[in-house]
């Protein structure tokens, strides 16, 4: 990850930052992943939801478990997402998180475990404790909520390796800097090229479902081609 810190005159506020960026991923991977063995907290579902109500400014990792399947995951604030998320788009939003969702689905919120397996340190809280006549402005804040995200991704990436869950669409972490997408994430250019509905292929019946869906509608040139 780089962070151009050539605007920063502030020394105290570069070596921060270069300092945190400069830890090793051996490092890291000593320092986190010991939530396995001992989780921060267990909630039992459906019952223990508002468990999480505590857990509201907290960013960490999160694992839904029901028997030897998982769903793991991370966040910036666990009852938004586990809890306001989760819980009710399960049920609303199937076609999203398919594996995971369509198994609350088929055996309710009363089949899972929710564990909180690590928490992560919040930088501009923790900057500010080092440096306390120190007044962040608004860039630096910036770049301090990236670091927060950057450490958030590498140590889901970690336990994703050691978990490997069964109900995550990939085993790759998803970086979050932006979510300004319908899915909550806005790609780059090569992203969107690949995904693109020019550049994908259709099986016959997914054909067939859009002409009958654009039957008897007057379409413009453009949204014909």
């Amino acid at each position: 990850m780089e962070i151009d810190l050539s605007k920063y005159e502030n020394t105290l506020f570069k070596i921060y930052v270069k300092s945190i960026l400069a830890i090793p991923l051996n490092v890291l991977v000593t320092k986190y992943g010991s939530g396995i063995k001992n989780p921060l907290i267990k909630i039992s579902l459906p019952q223990d939801w508002n468990l999480l109500r505590s857990y509201k400014l907290m960013a960490g990792i999160y694992i839904f478990v029901n028997g030897k399947n998982y769903c793991l995951g991370s966040s910036q604030n666990f009852f938004n997402r586990c809890f306001v998320e989760h819980k009710n788009k399960a049920f609303t939003n199937t076609s999203k998180h398919i594996k995971f969702y369509s198994n609350v689905v088929k055996n309710t919120w009363d089949a899972f475990t929710l564990f909180i397996l690590e928490l992560i340190p919040n930088h501009i809280e923790l900057f500010v404790k080092l440096n306390h006549n120190y007044i962040l402005n608004l860039n630096e804040n910036k770049v301090l909520k990236l670091l927060n995200l950057y450490e958030l991704t590498i140590v889901e990436q970690i336990y994703m390796d050691i978990i490997q869950p069964t109900f995550n669409n990939n085993l790759f972490a998803n970086w979050s800097a932006y979510n300004k997408g319908t899915k909550g994430f806005t790609r780059d250019l090569i992203s969107n090229n690949k995904l693109s509905f020019l550049n994908r292929s259709f099986n016959k019946s997914t054909i067939e479902l859009h002409k009958k869906n654009i039957t008897g509608k007057k379409l413009y040139d453009i949204t014909k081609k």
